[in-house]
């Protein structure tokens, strides 16, 4: 709020060393500069962010991916679905859903990986034992040694030993 206060009061002197009187709450707040109020071409952001990337020497991003980049890594910091869908300005959840799938499908082998080392080789000796109906009979590796381990119950909460 403190820079858009700045801005507004950058803007007003501009006007007002202008000849143009005081500004309106119709002004934009970032507005040309050669003509203060006036809205400024969309492309001038995505440009003058092109020259700051180029002068840097960073790997060259477009304005717009900073847009993506924001909703990827909040998702996979825990926000939810929503808060980022209404940030982005979607009008559902499902737009930005489907927009950011790749996101859900790393997410999901992250989940995966994690229960496997929660698991242990539980989970891989099962799937060593390969498919077919005699895996009700034939113990895995796996389910042998478990004997020696308390039995899991699955519980609502999860795990419970």
């Amino acid at each position: 709020m403190a820079a858009l206060r700045e801005q507004k009061a950058l803007q007003g002197e501009r006007r007002i060393g202008r000849g143009m009187g005081h500004a309106t709450d119709d002004d934009y707040v970032f507005d040309r500069y050669d003509r203060p109020g006036e809205v400024r071409n969309p492309d001038t952001f995505g440009s003058r962010f092109f020259e700051l990337v180029r002068s840097k020497k960073l790997t060259k991003v477009r304005l717009h991916d900073l847009r993506h980049s924001f909703a990827s890594l909040s998702w996979v910091a825990g926000a939810d679905l929503k808060l980022i869908s209404a940030a982005l300005g979607h009008s559902s959840i499902g737009i930005t859903a489907n927009v950011y799938m790749h996101v859900v499908e790393s997410l999901e082998e992250a989940h995966a990986s994690r229960l496997d080392s929660l698991l242990g080789d539980t989970i891989a000796g099962a799937l060593a034992a390969g498919p077919g109906p005699q895996r009700a009979h034939n113990r895995s590796l796996a389910m042998i040694k478990a004997d020696g381990i308390k039995r899991f119950e699955i519980a609502p909460a999860g795990f419970e030993v």
